[in-house]
């Protein structure tokens, strides 16, 4: 098995979290929820529809 969370420690040079598989998903799902629901900014981003 592969881990990348010592690489992109290095890279950002300060500690990063290891959750489980689904997080993305989860995360890829709200944001979807709340384009469709009609946001206008999705983590500070402005949501051009």
């Amino acid at each position: 098995m592969i881990f990348i969370a010592p690489g992109v420690k290095t890279l950002l040079a300060r500690d990063v979290e290891v959750y489980d598989e689904w997080c993305a998903a989860r995360g890829l799902a709200r944001i979807a929820r709340d384009v469709f629901s009609g946001a206008t900014g999705i983590l500070g981003l402005t949501v051009d529809r």
